[in-house]
Order: C-alpha cells, then structure tokens, then sequence
C-alpha cells in the first residue's frame, strides 16, 4: 500500500508540473504574439514546481518515518493527489518501512545524555554459599505470600528479619500491631539486604575525607568476593583493582 501511495502521489506531482508548464507556456507565447508583456506566465509554474517537490519531498521523509500519517494524508490529497492522500492515511503508523531513522536534520540533533545512576545505600542479592542467609539477616520479600494464622498478607518487597534458617524453609518474622508472629516462605523468594561497599566508598570521596591506606591484597579479595556474588560488575572490579595496585 505504501508503494503504491508513493507512486501515485508522484505520478501526479509530475503530471500536475508537466500540465502547469504547458498551460503557462501557451498562455504565454499567445500573449507575446499579441504584444502583451506576460512574464509572469513563467513565474507562476516555477514556483508551482518549487512548491509542490519540496511538498512531495516532505510527505515522502515523513511516510518513511512512519510519521503523521492521517496528516500527510490530507495534505496529499488537497495538494498533491487524491488517491495517494487516501492510502496513505489507510497506511499502519505502527509498521515503518524502514528500521533506520534518515532525517534532514538528524546529525543536528543533540545525543541523549545518560544520567549516572545514583550509588544505593543498600543492595539486595540470593544467598549463595559465599554469603548464606542466617538468623538476624534483613530481607525482601521477591513474591507475596498470605499468612494464614494472622489473616495477613506480606507484600512484594516487605523488608523482614529472619528468625531462622530450615534448608530451603526460612523462617520470617512478621510485625503484626504489637506482636510478632512467625510465618515461613522458600529461600528462593527472599534477597538478602546488605550495605553497598561502593556506597561508602562515594560518601568517603564526598566528604574528602582520608583513611589510613590497609592491606591491599585484602581489599582485592573483598571485590573479588562481591564479583563472585555478581554484586559488581568485572568493569568495576578491574577499576578498583587498578586503583588499589598503583
């Protein structure tokens, strides 16, 4: 449909142009034949052709974007060509023709810039057996669950405490008004909570405040234990590892 919206509206820019020129070239050579000074017979299809290419050529950009259909469309069909106007409103805006963008003024266009994600106090990560889940851990609850005995349900994301640890069963305890009451769910529902070491590290840099240099094969070995948790990424552990060794 797209195709054939193009060919038509083309078709008939070309025409109406071609028409244009015939019509004001006979008016004028009548008119200079009589003694008539008409030069302006010649203005009217320059500037009819300069207008109705840049028309075309802007509904064309704007089709090929998958943009403004129904606005083109009418466009079209008031300037340009009845037929085209139509199927080109008819076209599906959700499907462009091509994946690229190609814009006149796409290499003027600013870049997007990428804000820095801020550093989280805290971080939640499974337990794995470099860091198992024991009694006392604060966690987050991943998928809800109703506790029966109290009539109350914990909700996605609910930070609790674990009383304790059965296996795969961990035991939660769950605040009820003033009381505590105990409720269990799978291991593979809760994320353990923990400080982020990077988060202290920014808030050290902010306050410009200088620590006495410790050992720093163990500082690796710590970032190399929150690599192994995938709590950082292996660009991060590199950056600190080549901080830490200079």
């Amino acid at each position: 449909m797209k195709k054939a919206a193009d060919l038509i509206t083309w078709f008939t820019v070309i025409a109406e142009i071609i028409t244009t020129w015939i019509i004001s070239i006979n008016y004028y050579l009548a008119a200079k034949s009589a003694g008539v000074n008409a030069w302006w017979l010649i203005v009217i299809p320059i500037v009819s052709t300069l207008f109705l290419l840049i028309l075309a050529w802007f509904r064309q950009d704007a089709v090929n974007e998958a943009e403004n259909y129904v606005k083109w469309g009418v466009i079209t069909i008031l300037f340009l060509s009845i037929p085209g106007g139509i199927l080109t409103i008819c076209l599906n805006s959700s499907s462009p023709s091509r994946p690229y963008k190609y814009k006149y003024y796409s290499m003027n266009k600013p870049k997007p810039v990428e804000e820095e994600k801020p550093i989280e106090e805290y971080i939640f990560f499974f337990s794995s057996s470099d860091r198992p889940l024991k009694s006392g851990d604060t966690v987050k609850v991943l998928n809800g669950f109703f506790v029966t005995a109290i009539g109350q349900r914990v909700k996605k994301d609910d930070i609790c405490e674990v009383y304790e640890v059965k296996g795969d069963e961990v035991v939660l305890a769950i605040n009820h008004g003033t009381s505590i009451f105990h409720a269990s769910t799978n291991l593979n529902n809760l994320q353990v909570k923990i400080k982020n070491p990077l988060f202290e590290e920014k808030q050290v840099e902010a306050e410009q405040v200088s620590e006495p240099q410790g050992d720093k094969f163990e500082e690796i070995k710590k970032y190399k234990e929150l690599l192994d948790m995938n709590i950082i990424t292996q660009e991060e552990f590199d950056k600190k590892k080549q901080e830490l060794l200079k």
